[in-house]
């Protein structure tokens, strides 16, 4: 809270001292992020099962987080020239919903063991930015922007599974498991467009941007509830995290994720859970002049 405070006090001592042209910015487009811990993670997953666990053909498999949402609302301040102040809200959604169905052989070889994940994993934030942006006409009607600034990010991870299977069919085991977490981090966006005249005040833009920001040291509520050949159980923290770890199977090794509220869990090549929200975006909208 203290850096918001500070973001908004150097915002608003700005503008009283200045004589400029208030605009009022929104747009809309998609932001690609490629997070290697997790994604790493999900793929070491996929091959496990595909390599060591399910009999062909399997249906389905786990999503890494590539394409998301990125809207955006900005109020911006022209203070001298082609220089202004911008402080924005934005809206960043990456989510995955998938459904992975296998068997696969126990000790008996004519036993088999079936079952479905659902599986819903979703990372969100709702960055804070203070913008400097740069204006340079290139026609009588065409305008290069650029922007450059620091921000906060509030941002969410959520994560659920749900299991359901048995031996030859049935589906006598099942279990939900569920992480709720999040964290403010710091970040920066930058980004360059055009803006065209629509109609008086009212101007088309385009934008092409860049952003690094960071999800870790996350924590929240884990849950876990299900039953199996053993009875039924139930535990519940506010200590959750994500976590990947290495698991070696016949001399392999595959990259695994798991979720625990453990300080210390002995996992091979134990890492705390991060989630890499750096990347690319592409949006498009208005700006208004007020």
């Amino acid at each position: 809270m203290k850096k918001i405070a500070w973001i908004l006090l150097l915002t608003f001592s700005i503008i009283p001292v200045v004589s400029a042209e208030i605009s009022v910015r929104l747009k809309g487009g998609l932001a690609y992020i490629s997070p290697a811990d997790y994604n790493d993670a999900i793929a070491g997953r996929n091959a496990y099962v595909t390599e060591k666990v399910a009999i062909p053909p399997m249906q389905g498999s786990l999503s890494p987080f590539h394409l998301g949402w990125n809207l955006n609302g900005e109020i911006v301040w022209q203070f001298y020239k082609d220089f202004s102040l911008g402080l924005s809200v934005g809206y960043l959604r990456f989510a995955n919903d998938d459904r992975l169905v296998y068997q696969y052989p126990t000790t008996s070889p004519t036993l088999l063991f079936g079952g479905t994940w659902n599986v819903k994993a979703s990372v969100t934030a709702i960055p804070l930015v203070l913008k400097f942006h740069y204006t340079r006409p290139l026609t009588k009607t065409i305008k290069l922007t650029a922007g450059l600034g620091p921000g906060l990010y509030f941002c969410s991870f959520n994560y659920a599974l749900d299991f359901a299977g048995g031996y030859m069919g049935a589906t006598d085991q099942n279990w939900t498991e569920t992480l709720a977490a999040g964290k403010t981090t710091f970040g920066f966006e930058g980004e360059v467009g055009l803006e065209i005249p629509l109609a008086k005040k009212i101007f088309g833009e385009v934008h092409v941007g860049g952003r690094f920001a960071k999800l870790s040291e996350f924590k929240g509520d884990y849950s876990t509830v299900g039953k199996d050949e053993f009875g039924p159980w139930e535990y519940k923290s506010n200590e959750g995290y994500l976590f990947f770890y290495d698991y070696v199977r016949d001399g392999k090794a595959y990259r695994e994720y798991g979720i625990t509220d453990s300080p210390n869990p002995n996992y091979p090549n134990f890492q705390r859970g991060t989630i890499n929200l750096s990347g690319l975006f592409v949006s498009a909208g208005v700006r208004v002049a007020l």
